[in-house]
């Protein structure tokens, strides 16, 4: 599987900016990050939910934050076993493209997100090992008495 990224006019994510004027005037933009990847397909017995699942683990992604296009048809409807090759035999296309709603701003909450349940994740444990460590040192203080 191969991807790269390309820019398309079709898919458009908007993130509201507030932008300040050299006359302190508030000016209300909209942010367009736009991108494809596209994905060239080798295996003749690869369907959709192959294709979904291998797409959720490579790019870190759900199935409710992207669509699947061949040209300008999107195929997120088809049924989970269709076959990929037979459909973009079907399209006469050797492309399938992956429109995401998810942009740089997601990808970084979701990265401080997960650190921050790595540290409270970290410090249960060091807490564990804290209480353990306390018990082992009272059982040597109670078998060096007897």
């Amino acid at each position: 599987m191969e991807n790269t990224k390309t820019p398309n006019n079709n898919s458009c994510i908007g993130n509201d900016i507030n932008v300040n004027s050299k006359n302190n005037d508030k000016l209300k933009m909209k942010l367009l990050l736009i991108y494809d990847l596209k994905l060239m397909l080798k295996d003749k017995k690869m369907n959709i939910s192959d294709l979904k699942q291998q797409i959720n683990k490579s790019y870190s992604i759900q199935d409710d934050e992207y669509d699947l296009y061949i040209g300008e048809t999107c195929i997120n409807n088809l049924p989970n076993d269709s076959l990929i090759f037979n459909i973009l035999n079907e399209h006469k296309d050797n492309k399938i493209r992956i429109k995401s709603v998810k942009n740089i701003f997601d990808i970084q909450d979701q990265v401080n997100e997960y650190e921050n349940f790595l540290k409270r994740t970290i410090s249960l444990k060091d807490k564990d090992m804290e209480l353990l460590n306390s018990e082992h040192e009272k059982l040597l203080k109670d078998l060096n008495s007897i």
